[in-house]
């Protein structure tokens, strides 16, 4: 009974960190969303969510990789699909994460988001690893996106 009494009060710990966890995630991506639409305030800022997905399939595989020493693999295989469409800017941007605003600069000074034509797009991609002793690892992928001709 005390081990099953254990096992539960440890798996709702579990769970309540993951709940932050995905939570600062969410938060992450909408304070950057916000701030890329704030920076292009004179032209719609469009977000692919083809591009996004492909993005944070691409990051998590960077973390495992990093995890396990490796080289870093390709991009996923939605980016690949969509790097034969579109023209693709930008690159994986990795954290040891303790507070937004470098994070924010450091996208910001990408310039990515200064592009004004009307038919660039936009995705983004956040994903947090947790370690050990609260070190978190922050992957942010922004690129911007134009249709090739």
């Amino acid at each position: 009974l005390f081990f099953f009494l254990l096992f539960f009060v440890f798996c709702g710990l579990l769970m309540r960190w993951f709940l932050l966890l995905c939570s600062d995630q969410a938060r992450i991506d909408a304070v950057l969303r916000e701030k890329v639409e704030t920076w292009r305030e004179r032209v719609a800022t469009r977000w692919n969510r083809l591009a996004a997905e492909g993005l944070l399939e691409t990051v998590r595989q960077y973390e495992h990789a990093k995890v396990q020493r490796t080289e870093l693999p390709p991009p996923s295989a939605t980016l690949q699909t969509l790097a034969s469409t579109h023209e693709l800017s930008g690159a994986p941007l990795n954290f040891a994460y303790a507070e937004l605003a470098p994070v924010v600069a450091a996208v910001q000074h990408t310039g990515l988001h200064a592009c004004d034509a009307e038919e660039v797009e936009f995705g983004l991609a956040v994903h947090m690893h947790v370690y050990p002793h609260n070190v978190l690892s922050l992957w942010v992928y922004f690129v911007s996106l134009r249709r090739r001709a």
